[in-house]
């Protein structure tokens, strides 16, 4: 190795207790997250509060921290990091829709359902998405052929070589 590499590898190489103390840190934003989207589900007045500005920005620093967890602490916070994303950005909200709505659907003067389908589907839209894109970043991460996977999965993720070549195919077919 050479003297310059040397250097390089020094200032950038983390002892175990600054990474430790990282993923603390780390850990500690989900969980003041958490417990923001919990005051928020409490005080919620409607169903469509689920989708104000606010709680979806919530959502998606969870949503970015839990992945940061995931991939970078994998070893001590992984499994929890996946399990608050899921439960926590996506599930609670599917639940109170669907669980607001057998409640609301009866009652006079409910809120109507129109105003609150765009915003369902969307979010709906985006947590299939998302799910797809982890899926192609975990591929790509552990780069083994997975084959207990009932998911059809691309053959190279999430490289922009595939689709250059698909388009150039199509274009030479026309």
């Amino acid at each position: 190795m050479s003297h310059a590499s040397d250097d390089y590898l020094a200032k950038h190489t983390v002892s175990p207790e600054v990474k430790n103390i990282s993923a603390k840190r780390l850990y500690r934003r989900v969980v003041e997250c958490v417990r923001k989207l919990d005051i928020g589900h409490q005080h919620r007045r409607s169903l469509i509060s689920l989708f104000h500005p606010e709680q979806v920005k919530l959502r998606h620093k969870l949503r970015e921290a839990c992945e940061r967890l995931m991939f970078t602490y994998s070893s001590d916070y992984g499994r929890k990091a996946e399990e608050l994303l899921w439960r926590k950005v996506y599930y609670d909200v599917i639940h109170a829709v669907k669980s607001g709505r057998k409640f609301q659907s009866n009652a006079p003067g409910a809120l109507q359902q129109h105003h609150l389908q765009p915003h369902f589907r969307q979010f709906l839209h985006s947590a299939i998405g998302y799910y797809h894109y982890l899926l192609l970043r975990l591929q790509s991460k552990v780069k083994n052929d997975l084959v207990c996977i009932d998911f059809p999965l691309a053959d190279k993720p999430l490289q922009k070589a595939v689709r250059t070549k698909n388009i150039e195919q199509v274009g030479s077919k026309i």
